[in-house]
């Protein structure tokens, strides 16, 4: 239904999901959630584009389903795939396109970006499409936005790290972040960051996020502040990079 309202401008973004909590919600065991997202892609395909589905896996059966209305896209929207590890990645190359968060120095992030363009490549995906995150805050005292806005991003990958999701950051935490997808600081910082990124990974999107969970102690902008910061973004650094 997004899709027809959107005259076709729906893209669709998948992810099997990392963390325990998400299917302990619907009451979901995490063994066997690779096979299970692959026949949930496989029944989503399925009753996008046939009149009536049918199908018979491990989790899921279906017989002679038929869901309405169809996309306006034909033969169905395009779907990407969110993913960090390489068994991930190489999920992606089965769909339209790989969407990646939290990626490393751009050195490291050529290296990956470069190998999975080429296994795109070789499978004949000539439209196979990559778009990439980046993340922080825009304010004109480079130190202060560090100090004040630094500290959300710290205690969000400290959430993983404690997981065994992600490393230790060591002593300057921040830096170290700053180092790979975080952004904290004036325009120019933005833009020239942006403008390297845009050289070296040419990505076909780029998706910039300001906003985090909430942690226990700290600042932590309100909605007004978050406007502004969304605003300063379009206007000093999206803009100029487009000229």
């Amino acid at each position: 239904m997004i899709d027809q309202l959107s005259k076709g401008r729906l893209i669709f973004g998948a992810g099997v999901g990392y963390h325990s909590d998400y299917f302990r919600l619907f009451g979901v065991p995490m063994k066997g959630r690779d096979a299970r997202f692959e026949e949930c892609m496989s029944i989503i395909e399925g009753l996008w584009t046939k009149e009536r589905f049918s199908f018979k896996g491990k989790f899921f059966e279906l017989d002679e389903a038929r869901l309405t209305p169809k996309p306006y896209q034909k033969p169905r929207p395009p779907i990407w795939i969110g993913a960090f590890y390489d068994r991930a990645v190489q999920r992606a190359l089965d769909w339209d396109g790989w969407v990646w968060w939290f990626p490393p120095d751009l050195d490291e992030a050529c290296q990956r970006v470069d190998r999975w363009r080429q296994e795109a490549a070789k499978r004949g995906k000539k439209n196979w499409t990559f778009a990439v995150a980046y993340e922080g805050w825009i304010g004109n005292d480079r130190e202060k936005v560090r100090k004040q806005h630094g500290h959300r991003w710290v205690a969000e990958i400290d959430f993983y790290r404690r997981r065994g999701m992600a490393p230790d950051l060591g002593g300057d935490a921040v830096a170290a972040l700053e180092r790979s997808f975080l952004i904290l600081g004036p325009p120019e910082v933005w833009i020239e960051r942006l403008a390297k990124v845009r050289e070296r990974l040419r990505p076909d999107y780029l998706c910039i996020r300001t906003r985090n969970p909430q942690p226990g102690t700290g600042h932590y902008p309100d909605r007004a502040e978050a406007l502004e910061c969304v605003e300063r973004l379009g206007e000093e650094v999206v803009r100029r990079l487009r000229t």
